[in-house]
């Protein structure tokens, strides 16, 4: 039966005008009424005749009438009680307010962080964000790459040099230009983050969980991380969209940043061929057009290696690098794996950063098993080459640091919190998440106040 309020003005055919009406309108089959009796009775009935049926209006007092309320999304009926309704994390209302609160709070802890510690070692302004990889980028900017092998520069991709080197003729202080380029960069981050999970709880979850990361300075830092996966993860998005242009175009600027360019290809040409959920494509005129656009940012790799091979004297400029630098010749997984157990027996200083290679070592691993449990092929092969490249040093090295770059993570957290429960459940669900959050968010200031004393932090 479905329920309709009729205006005073325009009564139902053939019934008396009533000052305050509510009708209900039903189908019954074509039979005859009695208007005598229709007229008598406190609720009438009328009759309108169709070619199949009667359609039969039922006029009945006002305070007799069932309200009609909107839905909601979260329903005001304790999710706590058993007998309430299935509901997420909290009101998909304020889910806006919740991520834009979550990424601003962590960008001023992290700031105010590097700025107290730059004060309290005699620097200025943000000077304590220049350490370590830092230090080179600037050090390329300022005099472009140096041909002595032992500086290992070919490390190191052009992209952010390049841009440090732009602002830095503007007038901005290296600290500072590498730091406003990671903010904006990281707002393109998170931005992109909800949009993949079409925003609400799940957006907004995602987006703090990435904010408070354990590793969040490097999203604050002259480094590669939050320009990288801001143009990575756009060129996803446009991907999902079919705009194959548009994410040739900004998968070829996110590989003048890092080598993990390459991989961004790799997990691309699966979501060309395989599309979001791994079905096997019936249209391959269609992926074949996708793979020609995705030569585009394969010319940008190539053209960095030949420039390697031109300047360094080698096509593998980069790796060499990589090993003489960081210690990166080949090693196998469970090697590494060993080796950074060793580490953490006998290097009691760094022990807690190699524990954690460990601990994101098997998270890396689950996070791509879950994926691919899921259909999601490509993401799960996103995640599994990033663990896979840095498992294969002679430690477990910079996996922690790659975690900003594991979209798929940061979504799955906030798709489970976006799960609809109720009772315990919910409870559990709400303890979890905020204890999650509360954890991370300590890691965080701790890898940070790390980082700023110059300590190694992966």
């Amino acid at each position: 039966m479905t329920t309709v309020e009729s205006a005073p003005e325009t009564p139902a055919s053939g019934t008396s005008p009533n000052p305050n009406p509510s009708t209900v309108l039903t189908a019954s089959p074509a039979t005859p009424t009695n208007s005598a009796a229709s007229a008598q009775s406190p609720s009438s009935t009328t009759s309108v005749d169709s070619p199949t049926a009667t359609a039969t209006v039922l006029t009945q007092p006002a305070s007799q009438a069932t309200p009609v309320t909107a839905p909601s999304d979260f329903v005001a009926s304790r999710p706590w009680s058993r007998r309430g309704s299935d509901q997420p994390l909290f009101n998909p209302v304020l889910a806006v307010w919740v991520a834009v609160t979550g990424f601003v709070a962590s960008r001023a802890i992290l700031l105010f962080m590097a700025a107290s510690y730059s004060r309290s070692d005699g620097m200025s302004g943000l000077d304590a964000m220049m350490r370590w990889d830092a230090l080179r980028y600037v050090e390329i900017a300022a005099e472009g790459y140096s041909t002595n092998p032992e500086d290992n520069q070919a490390a190191f991709f052009p992209g952010l040099p390049l841009l440090l080197r732009i602002l830095n003729t503007i007038g901005l202080p290296y600290a500072w230009g590498g730091m406003l380029l990671s903010l904006v960069a990281s707002i393109f981050v998170v931005w992109a983050l909800y949009r993949l999970v079409n925003g609400g709880v799940a957006g907004a979850i995602a987006v703090v969980a990435w904010s408070f990361a354990p590793v969040a300075v490097f999203s604050v830092l002259p480094y590669t991380e939050a320009p990288f996966l801001a143009l990575a993860l756009w060129a996803w998005l446009r991907a999902r969209e079919d705009r194959w242009a548009w994410a040739a175009g900004l998968a070829a600027g996110a590989c003048l940043f890092r080598v993990s360019g390459l991989f961004l290809l790799g997990a691309l040409v699966l979501l060309a061929i395989l599309g979001e959920r791994a079905r096997w494509p019936q249209d391959w005129r269609a992926v074949g057009r996708r793979l020609v656009w995705l030569l585009i940012p394969l010319a940008v790799l190539v053209t960095w290696s030949a420039y390697g091979k031109l300047h360094f004297g080698s096509w593998m400029a980069w790796y060499e690098a990589q090993v003489n630098g960081w210690s990166r010749s080949f090693h196998w997984p469970w090697q590494a794996y060993q080796n950074t157990v060793s580490a953490i027996q006998n290097d009691a200083a760094n022990a807690w950063v190699f524990g954690a290679e460990t601990v994101t070592f098997w998270i890396g691993l689950t996070i791509t098993i879950i994926c691919f449990l899921r259909y999601r092929v490509a993401q799960g092969a996103w995640v599994g080459v990033h663990v896979l490249a840095f498992s294969t040093s002679y430690w477990l090295l910079s996996i922690s640091r790659s975690t900003l770059l594991w979209f798929p993570l940061w979504t799955l957290i906030g798709e489970v919190a976006e799960r609809r429960l109720k009772g315990l459940w919910w409870w559990a669900r709400l303890v979890a998440v905020t204890v999650w959050l509360l954890f991370s968010g300590i890691l965080m200031t701790v890898w940070a106040a790390r980082y700023y004393r110059y300590g190694w932090a992966g």
